[in-house]
């Protein structure tokens, strides 16, 4: 009778750590992340779930959005026919790109309860969406002509990534990350061109770098 009751309070004992324990991971982050086509760093957002596996390991998917604005500015001087003119101009456009990430997370160093550092690689499916001028005619300092267009470019990237765990206390988890996306080479290369009555510019760039550094707040439960 005292096996059975010492057996079924084992049982009782180990059901319980099982059900406490800990092994996932919900986190919500912002910071800074990087758009395909213009390559800067605007506003990022994601939301991460990470599954630890056991002996430093994890498993995360995350899905995320990085915006970025842009203003181009420009002036125009001259004379002609008797006429003369200095008129300044100024054009927006915006872009955004959302990715999906998938990996492996592998704990390479701690401190105690306290602090971790792990490196992570995976596979990210990402959307570029550039809205900008198509068509654009300056003359003169005047914006005459423009068409506005929305180029949209999906990709598949590799990421390698670098995560700070801080344990605040056994539900709580401060994560500082940068993140690295590549295709390794360049994909769905668009170029830009700007038309003004004495001549043209451009530029030419397509997905290939993606990078994002971001601070998570997690629960684990």
């Amino acid at each position: 009778m005292k096996k059975t009751q010492l057996f079924a309070l084992i049982a009782l004992m180990s059901l319980a750590t099982l059900t406490n324990a800990q092994n996932n991971i919900l986190k919500l982050g912002v910071g800074l992340g990087g758009v395909a086509y213009e390559g800067t760093l605007g506003i990022g957002g994601e939301l991460q779930y990470e599954r630890l596996l056991g002996s430093g390991l994890s498993v995360f998917a995350s899905a995320g959005i990085n915006g970025d604005f842009f203003t181009s500015r420009g002036r125009s001087q001259g004379s002609s026919g008797g006429m003369t003119w200095d008129n300044s101009y100024k054009y927006n456009y915006s872009e955004q790109f959302l990715y999906v990430d998938l990996g492996l997370r592998g704990r390479v160093l701690s401190v105690g309860e306290k602090y971790a550092l792990k490196l992570g690689a995976g596979v990210s499916a990402g959307q570029a969406v550039l809205r900008y001028p198509k068509t654009l005619f300056i003359n003169r300092g005047t914006i005459e002509q423009r068409v506005n267009d929305t180029h949209r470019a999906e990709a598949i990237l590799f990421n390698f990534g670098i995560d700070n765990d801080f344990t605040i206390n056994p539900r709580f988890v401060i994560t500082l990350r940068g993140i690295f996306r590549t295709t390794f080479s360049e994909k769905h290369i668009l170029s830009r061109v700007v038309n003004y009555n004495d001549g043209t510019s451009s530029s030419t760039s397509g997905i290939l770098n993606v990078p994002s550094v971001m601070i998570s707040f997690g629960h684990l439960f």
